[in-house]
């Protein structure tokens, strides 16, 4: 299987990144790039339009990390049903 490639905040918040590219990162990936983005709002040096770029991304980070979380959280409760029925 190939490696899907990692993004920086760079192409995170280029417009010919789009929401696909941004829904293959892994949770830790998405993270990280969440963080680095925040970092780059908090600076005050992103002219309006790739701040509001910036938001807008986040968002869809934070959606895409929910998903993966929820999916995780749902193959812990299949497991700790299989372990409820094994006792």
């Amino acid at each position: 299987m190939a490696q899907k490639k990692e993004l920086n905040v760079e192409e995170l918040l280029s417009e010919s990144t789009n929401e696909k590219q941004i829904e293959q990162q892994t949770f830790e990936a998405s993270m990280k790039l969440l963080e680095e983005l925040v970092a780059e709002v908090e600076s005050g040096e992103l002219p309006l339009e790739k701040a509001v770029r910036a938001h807008e991304r986040g968002m869809i980070l934070v959606k895409h990390m929910q998903k993966l979380l929820e999916g995780a959280e749902s193959k812990l409760q299949v497991l700790k049903l299989d372990d409820l029925k094994d006792e």
